[in-house]
């Protein structure tokens, strides 16, 4: 159960994970449990209730996102079909969207744009080449170690993505950024600063949410010690989506850093 396989013929076994019900479990009209598959939701208009309470069209008729999906069929897209295992024969949305925008961080840990507009991106589909996001970051994924493919931010987060652990290796995770200039990675689980390896600075991927840079230039000292002392490079928090940090003073200050460090 929640490995991210189907053990079962309706993959019910993958209905119940990360804090989150995919399907509808309910009894049909013959008092008998079922369960209604995500992709199997709302497929149709006008189609009978499978629960006797009638609760999977209600949802549906309560429900105003809409996708195209297995055969060019419009389906009305409910919070139970998002972010479901994909089914391998019947796609539920065109373009992955029934995979964007999902309620937990557990199962959606990745933010990105999606055609300008921020979205989370459901771990079903990082690393699996659908190039998503608008920088293309759920693709931003390593091997780290044989048949262990995982995206770059699990790496060095105190977490063993990998049999073996190499992705919390020294290998990969020797010379990481103090944590008192922590980043709160894009793809994040608990969204909660971390150290980063110090080769993710212009290494041309925006890595992290936050600004950590408005913290650092509450003091222009303090910044200019911690350059210094780090010779970090400013690019990586500059493009930021916490557009909230970049404070007048902030501004003035990363004006200064540029000016400094040319």
């Amino acid at each position: 159960m929640c490995d991210r396989k189907c053990d079962c013929v309706l993959c019910d076994d993958e209905a119940k994970c990360h804090n989150i019900t995919v399907g509808i479990f309910c009894r049909n009209h013959d008092n008998k449990n079922v369960y209604i598959q995500p992709s199997k939701l709302c497929i149709g208009i006008g189609l009978p209730a499978i629960c006797a309470n009638g609760f999977d069209v209600a949802v549906c008729r309560d429900t105003t996102e809409t996708c195209y999906g297995h055969a060019n069929r419009f389906r009305v897209l409910t919070p139970w079909s998002k972010c479901s295992l994909p089914d391998s024969v019947f796609k539920m949305c065109d373009k992955q969207r029934d995979q964007m925008n999902c309620t937990f961080s557990t199962i959606s840990p990745l933010t990105c744009n999606v055609n300008g507009y921020p979205t989370t991106i459901s771990l079903h589909v990082i690393c699996k080449n659908f190039a998503l996001c608008d920088d293309k970051l759920d693709d931003v994924c390593i091997e780290a170690e044989f048949h262990c493919k995982i995206h770059k931010h699990q790496l060095c987060d105190g977490i063993g993505d990998c049999n073996d652990r190499h992705d919390e290796s020294k290998f990969f995770c020797e010379d990481l950024v103090p944590t008192e200039i922590g980043c709160v990675r894009r793809l994040s689980y608990n969204k909660s600063a971390t150290k980063i390896p110090r080769q993710w600075i212009l290494d041309g991927v925006v890595d992290c949410m936050n600004s950590i840079f408005c913290r650092v230039c509450n003091s222009f000292l303090n910044w200019l010690r911690f350059y210094l002392s780090v010779r970090i490079a400013i690019s990586d928090v500059l493009h930021s989506a916490d557009s909230a940090c970049f404070s007048t003073y902030c501004t003035y200050c990363t004006r200064i850093v540029h000016y400094v460090t040319l």
